[in-house]
């Protein structure tokens, strides 16, 4: 089954046989009730598809390449001009302590915390929650490659999916 739109950096795409489905072009006929689902990508596609799937699928990993800030959802949309304007040590202030209020556990919170220059952030309130659920894991090893049943990580771990979710942009 093709993957359209997916990442072309990713080895192995056209080897998997479960279900692929991007995130641009959801499968809204698809039950993800009961299955091992795989997302790749921890943007604002993940932070948006991620707390679903954990309420349907047996097992969810989300495979993270680089982390991005999260902020806190508000009661009050913030526009985005106004956003815009935020600089980027108050995003940081504000990711920091969203992430610290929310994820308990300190090597979680290692793993979530953008290194360097981060330029991508989402908001959401149930992303952190939902990564921290017993059917779901946050994988931050490089992915080495596709195969037929899933997702190779570099450390050598095969990720048996049946379905694996492209969030990538």
């Amino acid at each position: 089954m093709p993957v359209h739109h997916a990442s072309p950096e990713i080895r192995g795409v056209d080897t998997y046989l479960g279900h692929p489905i991007h995130a641009g072009t959801w499968d809204h006929d698809h039950d993800f009730t009961g299955e091992r689902v795989g997302v790749i990508c921890t943007g604002a596609g993940a932070v948006r598809i991620v707390p679903e799937l954990v309420d349907s699928a047996a097992f969810v990993k989300v495979f993270q390449h680089n982390p991005s800030w999260v902020l806190p959802r508000l009661a009050v949309p913030i526009p985005a001009a106004v956003r815009a304007l935020c600089p980027d040590r108050v995003v940081t202030r504000l990711g920091k302590a969203h992430l610290r209020r929310q994820v308990r556990d300190p090597w979680l919170r290692r793993q979530l915390t953008p290194t360097g220059s981060c330029t991508q952030t989402s908001i959401s309130s149930d992303y952190y929650p939902a990564l921290q659920r017993a059917n779901c894991k946050l994988i931050d090893w490089p992915i080495a490659t596709l195969s037929p049943v899933g997702i190779r990580t570099s450390d050598g771990v095969e990720h048996h999916l049946d379905a694996i979710v492209f969030a990538v942009t």
